[in-house]
C-alpha cells in the first residue's frame, strides 16, 4: 500500500464511530414518544394493526428522505437485541448490539481476556469491512469516493 492511500486508510480507521449495546436514546421517555408520534392502533385485527404498522414506517422513512443525514443515529440502526455486530459503510459505524455482550462472545464467569479476545475478534472482523472490496470505496465520512492510488487498487482487486 502506497503512503498516500495508507494515510486516508489511517484517517479513517481512526474515525470509525463505536455503537455499543443500545442507544441512549433508548433509555429516554421523550426520545421513544418522538419516534412513534402519530402511530395509532386502534383495530382489533391483526391485519389491520400490521397495515398501520407498515404505513407508519413507510411514512417515517419517506419523511427522512429529505432530511440531514443524522451519522450518529440508532434509531435506524439499533437492534439492542440482536446477536451480531455491523459496519456501515455510509457512515463509518460499527454496531455492537448488547445481545452480542453475552453468550460466547462476554461473560462475567470467563477471565476477561477471553471476553476482550472474543469481542475484539468480532471488532476486527467489522472494522475489515471498512476496507473490504465494498467498504473501500467510501471514506471515512461515508462519502462513495475513490481514495486510493491507482497502483494500490489495482494490486487489492488483483487478489
Amino acid at each position: 500500500m502506497d503512503n498516500v492511500t495508507r494515510s486516508h486508510a489511517l484517517e479513517k480507521a481512526n474515525a470509525m464511530v463505536p455503537h455499543v449495546a443500545y442507544p441512549d436514546e433508548l433509555l429516554s421517555d421523550k426520545e421513544i414518544e418522538g419516534v412513534f408520534e402519530g402511530l395509532n392502533l386502534t383495530s382489533n385485527t391483526y391485519l389491520e394493526v400490521r397495515l398501520s404498522l407498515t404505513r407508519f414506517a413507510a411514512d417515517s422513512s419517506y419523511k427522512k428522505l429529505n432530511q440531514p443525514v443524522k451519522k450518529n443515529d440508532w434509531i435506524s440502526v439499533g437492534r439492542p437485541a440482536v446477536i451480531n455486530a455491523f459496519y456501515s459503510f455510509l457512515d463509518n459505524s460499527m454496531q455492537f448490539p448488547a445481545g452480542i455482550l453475552q453468550g460466547v462472545f462476554f461473560s462475567n464467569d470467563r477471565p476477561q481476556y477471553m471476553n476482550y479476545g472474543a469481542i475484539g475478534f468480532v471488532a476486527g472482523h467489522e472494522i475489515t469491512h471498512g476496507f473490504d472490496d465494498q467498504g473501500r470505496q467510501f471514506d471515512k465520512d461515508g462519502n462513495l469516493v475513490d481514495w486510493w492510488a491507482p497502483p494500490t487498487k489495482a494490486a487489492f482487486l488483483k487478489n
